[in-house]
């Protein structure tokens, strides 16, 4: 490039694609957000073993009292 003002343009094929109810953008075939950690699910996980645990150690006696005490539905 000389001295003289020039511009560079620089083309990147993409697609946006609605993903999960939000839009995510494709290129070459690959979602840029395809490593994405799911974090409601590993909340989720990370409950259930919490809840198990305190079901064995007797903190609570049924699903139904530790739904209670943490104010959710037993189901």
């Amino acid at each position: 490039m000389s001295d003289a003002a020039q511009t560079l343009t620089v083309v990147i094929p993409l697609r946006v694609k609605p993903r999960g109810g939000r839009k995510a953008m494709a290129t070459h075939g690959v979602l840029a957000l395809e490593h994405r950690r799911d974090i409601t699910l590993m909340k989720a996980v990370a409950r259930a073993f919490r809840w198990r645990r305190m079901l064995e150690s007797g903190q609570f006696a049924t699903i139904n009292d530790l739904a209670a005490a943490e104010k959710i539905n037993s189901s």
